[in-house]
Order: structure tokens, then sequence, then C-alpha cells
């Protein structure tokens, strides 16, 4: 159950504490692209990617002819240049499937970070079906040598939703690349989208109390948004999809904090894209807005992250394992 008095003035456990807590000094993220593939995009699952994801693969712009260490160095010193201060950053790895690759290729890369300055942690993110022995191993051995986070597009546990993404994985690939990395006790953070076309409170509120009964360490939520180049910018130009209304947004954040374990950090609110390739809608643009009145209206329900995390009243959501 949750405290009962909440601990965060946001109404919920933000990253910033949680990364406060682990390295006791300010942390920024560095989002880095290995600018590789994905499964999904180049025919072994499917040929036309999730609908949401644009061609860089949701990574970081203007890197493609910088190294790994180029993008890492340049972004340092932009945040080092931060007259607040910042002392130790996290290599992100983000753009597409970081996981599309050997377990050797990726020990090299991993091995060429743990030489970046400042370094306090490495963050990968992945999807839960390209996950294989060979990674799980490299993932446990490194996690002993530096804070490691692996980061899984989860989405929705709703099959429908995930069908309407074209994420092509199920909720039983996520639960089995999300046990066998608890059982190698890696840090997990996990993606969630809000606001998938279907899907209303009811559906939130089966994703927020399934991760709670997971308790992964970390969670990413934004609402669904169009982004140019993809496959939902051309729904959104023809009418075919309108993005959600941003009071219903809010109202669907609040019943999936209410319903998310307060033990969990929340790395995200909001979408997150440079303004040339962000289409709609405007308002998640907004992010300083957005969240300041996500928490009046935490404040003004008398309510907070973990309220009605209570499994004696509300059954977590189990779903459908597999695709017809």
């Amino acid at each position: 159950m949750a405290p009962t008095s909440f601990p965060f003035p946001e109404g919920w456990y933000p990253f910033s504490q949680y990364l406060k807590r682990i390295f006791r000094v300010k942390v920024r993220k560095i989002p880095l692209s290995l600018r590789g593939e994905c499964p999904n995009k180049d025919g072994r699952i499917g040929s036309d990617g999730c609908i949401f994801c644009d061609p860089l693969g949701s990574g970081p712009t203007n890197v493609e002819a910088l190294s790994l260490r180029e993008q890492y160095m340049k972004a340092r010193a932009h945040f080092l240049s931060d007259p607040k201060g910042v002392s130790l950053f996290l290599a992100y790895l983000q753009s597409n499937t970081n996981t599309d690759r050997s377990a050797e290729e990726l020990r090299t890369l991993m091995s060429e970070m743990l030489s970046f300055p400042d370094l306090g942690g490495i963050s990968l993110s992945t999807r839960p079906d390209c996950l294989n022995r060979d990674h799980l191993e490299l993932f446990q051995e490194y996690s002993q040598k530096i804070p490691l986070w692996i980061e899984l597009g989860l989405q929705t546990v709703h099959l429908p939703g995930l069908l309407w993404l074209r994420r092509r994985h199920s909720l039983g690939d996520f639960l089995a690349a999300f046990t066998a990395l608890q059982e190698r006790k890696i840090k997990t953070c996990v993606h969630i989208i809000l606001g998938i076309p279907g899907e209303g409170e009811r559906e939130v509120v089966d994703t927020a109390l399934f991760l709670s009964a997971l308790r992964p360490d970390t969670v990413k939520v934004h609402p669904l948004h169009v982004l140019r180049g993809s496959d939902l910018e051309r729904l959104y130009a023809s009418g075919e999809y309108t993005p959600l209304e941003r009071s219903t947004y809010l109202n669907l954040a609040v019943a999936f904090l209410e319903h998310l374990d307060h033990s969990i950090a929340v790395q995200r609110l909001t979408g997150d894209r440079e303004g040339n390739l962000f289409v709609a809608p405007l308002w998640a643009e907004r992010k300083r807005a957005l969240l300041a009145d996500l928490m009046r209206l935490l404040r003004e329900r008398k309510t907070h992250q973990g309220r009605l995390v209570d499994f004696s009243v509300h059954r977590p959501f189990r779903g459908e394992n597999s695709f017809p």
C-alpha cells in the first residue's frame, strides 16, 4: 500500500530524486545513437516499424557523422556549461533497437563507454523480444561494474493497443524479458504510452496495476504524439488519427499515477523530441506547463502516485500473451 503521507511535492516519485539516492550528486542523461537498425523495420519482424516511430528511431539528431565518444563529449560539454552544475552523466543508448547486434559487438561498445569521463551509468533501450541469453549475461557482467538500466518498450498491456501501434511483440514477450532481467538483478525501465486509440481510463489503470505488480525500477510515460516522417503523421494528415485533448491526457495521467506503486520512479510524463520533428499535439511540447498542471490537478484531487494501488480491490491485468 502507498504511504499515508507522500514524500514528494510533485505527487509522483521523480527520477531526479531516484538518481540522487543512488549517486548523491546531480546527474544528467545523454542520449546517444549507435545508428543501428530495428527488426520491426528491416523485415525480420516487420517492414514498416511501429506506427509512431520516426526515421531516426527516436534517437538524437545531428549525430550522423559523430562517433559514440564524440556524441558524448559534445553533450557533456554543453551540460557542464550549466551554472547549476552537473557532476555525472548517464550514457543513454536510445535510438532503434540497441540489442539488434551481437553481445560481442555490445561488449566492445560498452567497454569504450566505461572510459568516458564523468560517466555515472549506462542506460540501453530495446524491444522485449530482442534480448538473448548472451545479451543478458553481458548485462549482468556490466551491472557489476557500473550502474546499468535496460529500458523495455511495453507501451500497453492490451493486445489491441499493441496491434494498433504495430509493436509486433506480445505481453508474454515482455514478461519473459523482464523476468530474465530481474533474475539477474539488472535495473529496468518500462516505456508506456497513454492515449492509444481504443484505450481509456480502464486500460490505463490495467497497465499501471500490471507494472505495480512487477515493480520495475523506473517508468517512462508520454502521450501518443505525432512525429515527422512517421506513419502516424500520415494518419494525422488524412484525419484518420486525432491526438488526445490536453485535459484528457491529464486525467489519464492522474489515473495512471494513482495506480502505480509509489516505489517506481517516474522518468518522464511528457513527450520529448526536437521541435522540427514534433508535429502534434502542440500542447505536449509545453512540458513545464503540462507538468505544473498535472501537479495542480493531483493536489486538487488530494491524490498522488500509488494512492489507489490495492490488489484486494483491483486485480492486476494478465492480458493476452500471444498474437493470433
